[in-house]
């Protein structure tokens, strides 16, 4: 019938959900399935763009930019395999090829110059079992109001860093007994 997910993993102790096959075949609704083909591990979040809590860990996506007055909008998205797939892979694909682009201000979503309506986003994205990808997105205006729509309605506002920006550690670490700062 295709209503039972396959479980990446073997059963474990923590946070479980019932799939729907393993519910239809439970003892209470006269089947015999056990408790380990009943539960399987999930998310402990749900995706935030097809709100379902799916076996195995999900990737995060930090998204900023900056407002028409200079104020700084920040989001969070969790995404599962398959909406990560669908939603990111294309973006980040062409990000990466613009990249290798002698055209600085060319919009990665239509191709257009930039040059005069430029609308910067900024990415950095959390694979699971992966090191940190920040990206930078040039995009004009059009394209990036579009972008915005899906992060703004499936994203997590986050709050106001009211202008603080991270910059150097005023701490003395050892890379300061070098001496290679200029003078």
């Amino acid at each position: 019938m295709g209503l039972d997910w396959e479980c990446p993993s073997p059963p474990r102790q923590g946070r479980t959900a019932r799939s729907l096959g393993a519910l239809l075949s439970s003892p209470a609704a006269g089947g015999s399935a056990s408790r380990e083909e009943r539960l399987c591990p999930v998310s402990v979040f749900p995706c935030s763009v097809c709100k379902r809590r799916l076996p195995g860990k999900l990737a995060s996506c930090y998204w900023a930019w900056f407002n028409a007055d200079g104020g700084r909008s920040a989001w969070k998205l969790r995404y599962c395999l398959g909406c990560a797939v669908e939603a990111l892979s294309p973006l980040l694909k062409r990000t990466q090829a613009a990249a290798e682009s002698q055209e600085v201000f060319a919009c990665i979503s239509c191709g257009g110059s930039a040059e005069t309506d430029s609308d910067p986003m900024y990415a950095t994205l959390y694979l699971p079992g992966k090191e940190p990808t920040e990206y930078a997105l040039q995009l004009c205006g059009a394209c990036a109001a579009k972008l915005r729509i899906p992060i703004v309605d499936d994203g997590a506002r986050l709050p106001d860093r009211n202008g603080v920006v991270r910059g150097p550690s005023p701490s003395i670490s050892t890379w300061d007994a070098l001496g290679l700062e200029p003078e």
